[in-house]
């Protein structure tokens, strides 16, 4: 979480500094970034593979689709006004509006369905072991 935090500030930080330091602010957020992404593809991951096949795959979706809505963040920051201004400030915008909406709510669904499904299986199949006992 401290290091979330850190992601954070820095990429504030270099979104109000000006000249090459915003640059250097930006991309300590994003080898923070890359600390954040490591844990969640490695400890994580590993926890979740020690918890079996079922919990693995869908640890591996849900972890993958977070990864994909994150890096937009970082992609519009850096194309926006803010870094290398390819994409005009009102697209920008848009994209820092709708990006937090649409991860939350897509990851949050398929997390949910996934899990619930995940559930149900494991329901399932123990209901059919204490049958067959």
């Amino acid at each position: 979480m401290g290091t979330d935090v850190f992601m954070i500030l820095t990429g504030l930080v270099a979104d109000l500094t000006t000249g090459p330091a915003r640059f250097v602010y930006y991309t300590v957020s994003v080898v923070a970034f890359g600390v954040i992404q490591a844990m969640i593809w490695g400890l994580l991951r590993r926890i979740a593979d020690a918890h079996g096949a079922d919990l693995s795959r869908v640890y591996g979706r849900v972890a993958g689709l977070m990864t994909v809505l994150w890096i937009l963040y970082p992609t519009f920051w850096m194309l926006g006004p803010s870094g290398i201004g390819a994409i005009s400030q009102a697209a920008s915008t848009m994209g820092f509006i709708f990006t937090p909406i649409v991860s939350k709510v897509v990851w949050s669904i398929v997390d949910l369905h996934s899990l619930r499904a995940l559930g149900e299986r494991e329901r399932r199949s123990e209901e059919a072991a204490w049958r067959g006992a």
